[in-house]
């Protein structure tokens, strides 16, 4: 293996025994001196199919940190991809972003890694990677999603954005008996490429909406807009809406957060900052669309380029919506949390 691409599997005895706790298949750290590249690339299950998961670059404050949360979107894909029911498992890798990184020649690095596992992981956009980022991957590996009409990772985030309004339709559905947002009242934390297209969508149907965004520039067009109020990024928790929707980094979510939304559904992943904070909300009320259910638009498009059925992915991403319904209805017979009864489901088809 050349010097300059060498992996190692974690050596950790802690980490082992999470891995061997969390039917982790496999998980490399990735480092290149010449390129400062930090990475660890987690491959949680293939019982289903390879692997798919984005590449996340962030500033972690430590190794631990950024292990931590490559692990938890890992298992979160598997239980994506095993609900919406393609041939594909869960995975996901990370960069560790720091001011020595020399960001193209790490992405080539981290491509050499992918390269190595032979098909095993199968990549693409995720927080902090561009189409541009994507590009120096796919100069090393094959198993990278491709460019599709020229606009790379935007089809995937339109592809996530389709499953989330889906979701959203099921939603609204299942609470007021109509699809229609028409009239009711949205709660948006992030204006990226995903919860931009998620909150036109929803202004042109009407809606009354509340932003916000830590990027100014992307809440300049909501400014002045009919029926859009825009808020401090600390505000948008606590404003009253029927749907809150999270489409940023995930954590947000503790049992002491003071919500005023009758349910929540986004595109963030692990909005959550445990998992027992969703039984808190169900015993509120508050209904909660799993987020591995309903932004799995992303993962079914790239899937369906790379494992032969793209003809059959708009369907599959609006089945989000069936998906999502019957998971409710199940839910409230038996008086569990939906995320509860989306985990069981999800755990159960991989098993």
């Amino acid at each position: 293996m050349p010097a300059q691409s060498r992996t190692r599997k974690l050596p950790s005895l802690s980490v082992l025994q999470d891995m061997h706790n969390g039917e982790f298949e496999e998980v490399i750290f990735a480092q290149e001196r010449r390129s400062g590249l930090k990475a660890i690339i987690c491959i949680h299950s293939t019982k289903l199919g390879p692997a798919h998961g984005g590449i996340r670059r962030i500033a972690y404050k430590s190794e631990s940190e950024a292990l931590a949360d490559v692990m938890r979107l890992g298992r979160a894909m598997s239980r994506k991809t095993a609900l919406a029911g393609i041939p594909a498992g869960g995975g996901k890798a990370v960069i560790i972003d720091h001011p020595g990184l020399k960001r193209k020649a790490a992405y080539e690095a981290l491509g050499r890694a992918i390269e190595q596992l032979g098909g095993r992981f199968y990549t693409g956009p995720d927080v902090g990677t561009t189409e541009s980022d994507l590009a120096a991957v796919r100069s090393q590996t094959r198993f990278v999603v491709e460019r599709q009409s020229g606009s790379g990772p935007g089809d995937i985030a339109e592809a996530t954005a389709r499953g989330v309004i889906a979701g959203i339709k099921a939603t609204l559905t299942f609470l007021y008996s109509d699809p229609s947002p028409a009239g009711r009242s949205f709660a948006i934390q992030g204006l990226g490429a995903i919860g931009g297209r998620v909150a036109e969508w929803l202004w042109r149907g009407d809606a009354h909406l509340t932003v916000t965004e830590i990027d100014a520039s992307k809440l300049r067009k909501w400014r002045g807009k009919p029926d859009v109020a825009v808020v401090l990024p600390k505000r948008i928790l606590e404003v009253p809406c029927d749907i809150l929707s999270p489409c940023a980094l995930g954590g947000i979510i503790a049992s002491s957060t003071r919500l005023k939304c009758r349910a929540i559904i986004g595109a963030a992943n692990n909005p959550l900052a445990s998992e027992s904070v969703a039984d808190v909300l169900n015993r509120r009320g508050i209904l909660l669309a799993p987020d591995f259910v309903v932004n799995a638009g992303g993962v079914i498009e790239g899937a369906g380029r790379h494992l032969g059925f793209a003809d059959q992915t708009t369907q599959k991403i609006d089945g989000i919506a069936e998906t999502l319904m019957s998971i409710y209805r199940r839910a409230r017979r038996i008086g569990a949390s939906p995320y509860d009864v989306a985990l069981s489901m999800a755990d159960a088809r991989l098993r």
